[in-house]
């Protein structure tokens, strides 16, 4: 009971406390103050049980992390014994999935020198449970948009991948799958794949086989027997030129995680599997290299002038005839019935855009 109240008290506290922030930075608020509603130019995007990240319009690095020791200077001595904050890194970009799940462009200060590295929390690359090829894909595809921004050459990657996995172009050691056992294969109820995999070894050579504790690798082989009983020891099955079952790998382990990270920059899973090119804002009216960048050049058919516009100003594409809206411009370059698409700012609506046709 004791615990139950004190747990009420708290969360009626911290509700108390980030609404009555957000109500003094409302025009229409009685209590509107914005001397305490902008007191730190940045924005929360991000924030759990131990750590939090703001979003600011500042590129240097240094001023940057001038900004973040200033903050948490500022949080611990106006809460003393309450919360200590202590500034650890900046992000020069930062991708969210889901809550404790994000990657980002890291900078850390050594030695007065910035250190950087791409820096993961609760994805795949980190997990035992994918195969090493999925471990390769996601490091390389964050690796092209986080550090160099550019979406189109991560699904031209990945597209590529997945066509060497059709073609049986993958080597058997990067789609070697490895689990524990952590009890006698008899013991356990359900059908698993490297439990039906240890008995085949078992009774192949009993003295080889896996023991207990031990963890085991295998592979995926194409047939018509169930998932379970076509897991195949890797050696065995490169030295009887057994063929790896390419949609199992596809669909159970590289797409998935892959479609995470790239759903999250408006790429969809058909794209990846073919279903046609991404067409961007910047393709769509420029005709340039898709790039995710925080902020990107366009320039207007009819007008030599550039201007720049941060990338998540433009909202959406909304249909000049029936008013349909759209998150990314449609393959054909019109609305599905045939009126013309203009781009949704700020919610007014701008120029038009016409998609050039490929001659």
């Amino acid at each position: 009971m004791l615990k139950n109240t004190k747990h009420a008290k708290q969360l009626a506290l911290k509700i108390m406390a980030n609404s009555f922030y957000g109500y003094t930075g409302y025009l229409r608020a009685r209590l509107y103050v914005m001397d305490v509603a902008n007191s730190f130019p940045v924005e929360v995007i991000y924030g759990d049980t131990d750590s939090i990240f703001l979003k600011t319009d500042i590129t240097n690095l240094d001023k940057a992390a001038q900004l973040g020791k200033r903050i948490s200077k500022y949080v611990t001595e106006h809460l003393p014994g309450y919360l200590e904050l202590e500034f650890e890194k900046v992000y020069r970009t930062f991708l969210i999935l889901t809550k404790k799940r994000y990657a980002g462009w890291k900078f850390v200060e050594v030695e007065g020198k910035w250190k950087d590295s791409i820096d993961m929390r609760g994805i795949e690359t980190v997990r035992r449970d994918w195969c090493q090829l999925v471990t390769d894909v996601m490091n390389h595809i964050l690796e092209l948009i986080l550090r160099h921004g550019d979406v189109k050459k991560a699904i031209d990657y990945v597209k590529t991948v997945l066509l060497e996995l059709r073609q049986g172009k993958v080597p058997l050691e990067k789609l070697t799958i490895i689990k524990g056992i952590t009890k006698t294969p008899s013991a356990y109820k359900g059908v698993l794949p490297h439990i039906e995999l240890a008995k085949k070894l078992y009774r192949r050579d009993p003295v080889h086989a896996p023991p207990v504790g031990g963890r085991i690798g295998f592979v995926i082989i194409k047939g018509n027997q169930m998932l379970s009983k076509r897991a195949e020891d890797p050696e065995y099955a490169k030295k009887h030129g057994l063929l790896i079952d390419s949609k199992y790998y596809i669909e159970n382990q590289v797409l998935p995680p892959v479609a995470r990270i790239l759903s999250a920059v408006g790429v969809s899973s058909s794209e990846l599997l073919g279903g046609g090119q991404q067409v961007s804002l910047s393709d769509a009216i420029s005709g340039k290299k898709r790039k995710l960048n925080h902020k990107i050049s366009l320039e207007y058919s009819g007008s030599s002038k550039r201007e720049e516009k941060p990338l998540d100003s433009w909202e959406e594409f909304v249909c000049s005839k029936c008013k349909k809206s759209y998150r990314r411009m449609p393959l054909t370059g019109r609305c599905e019935c045939g009126g013309e698409l203009l781009i949704a700012y700020h919610g007014s609506v701008s120029r038009k855009v016409r998609k050039q046709a490929k001659k």
